[in-house]
């Protein structure tokens, strides 16, 4: 067995057929056939399924391919490491996270990291939990640090979390906007300013609208659907835009004075955050030590 042969199992499953899977690796369908076939005699199972509608893993594809992914991704960690250490690096750390922890706890980590590894390379992806969980079993990333997902992936069952800190939810305006440094602002007067809210992740435009409804209020008109981080902070603070955001996430924006979290009476939903890693994955020194940190500093904002 040999991790190419894993690498076309995967990317089969992933694409639902042959052909989107040859495509998508610039290799052959009979290349990938012929590497199926040898595979699966190896292993004594049939993995995949194949149709007119394409290609489906059995029930021993769907519980190989989870191990499949695992040793892939370990794979990939030991050559990144290796090349770390042939070029005279100090540790590679690759760590994705969640928007919210991208402008919080991560940029903190980072300062005290280099106060241990000055040379050590830092890959860090931002992106939506769904895609960094992805990375994560496919050996981009190390480990995430994020919200968990409400149903994890056949691929997060080889998954370690490890709780970091609650955060709550704000509904967030600029510093100057109307309703700022009122106390109990009612959910009527939030209809009367236009809303941008994540495109990507519909529990959040639920979440508002069923608080609006819980509190007999029709949801905003004026909507603009967006997953860009810029867009929506020109919106807030240019604009009299509101919206839904973690508090790790205005940490800095609210301690310089640009925004601010509206007062709002019994609206403080809650998310946790997590630090996720594969389970039996062997980290090199750095990333250990950036991982110590963030528990350190998590630690510190507990409650």
């Amino acid at each position: 067995m040999d991790t190419q042969q894993l690498r076309y199992f995967i990317a089969i499953v992933d694409n639902g057929s042959y052909l989107r899977a040859a495509s998508a690796l610039g290799a052959t369908q009979s290349a990938l056939t012929k590497s199926v076939a040898r595979l699966e005699s190896l292993l004594g199972v049939k993995l995949l399924n194949r149709g007119r509608h394409g290609a489906t893993p059995t029930a021993f594809g769907v519980a190989f391919v989870s191990r499949a992914r695992a040793i892939c991704a370990e794979e990939v960690a030991a050559r990144t490491e290796l090349s770390d250490l042939m070029h005279g690096d100090h540790g590679h750390v690759r760590l994705g996270m969640g928007i919210s922890f991208a402008n919080g706890i991560v940029p903190v980590a980072i300062q005290k990291f280099r106060e241990h590894y000055r040379r050590a390379t830092i890959t860090a992806i931002e992106g939506m939990s769904p895609e960094l969980f992805k990375d994560l079993g496919n050996g981009v990333v190390d480990f995430v640090v994020s919200s968990p997902l409400d149903r994890p992936p056949s691929l997060a069952l080889n998954f370690h979390q490890t709780f970091l800190f609650d955060d709550t939810d704000d509904i967030v305006a600029a510093q100057d906007h109307p309703l700022a440094g009122k106390p109990n602002v009612p959910f009527g007067a939030l209809r009367d300013y236009p809303w941008v809210i994540s495109e990507r992740v519909p529990m959040i435009r639920h979440l508002v609208w069923q608080t609006f409804r819980e509190h007999g209020v029709p949801p905003p008109d004026h909507v603009i659907l967006t997953d860009s981080v810029e867009l929506a902070k020109r919106l807030v603070t240019e604009q009299n835009y509101l919206v839904l955001l973690g508090r790790e996430f205005i940490r800095y924006e609210e301690a310089s004075g640009v925004l601010c979290a509206l007062s709002i009476d019994g609206f403080r939903p809650m998310r946790s955050a997590y630090l996720t890693r594969r389970k039996g994955s062997t980290l090199n020194a750095a990333s250990t030590k950036f991982i110590e940190l963030l528990i350190e500093i998590a630690g510190r904002r507990m409650p």
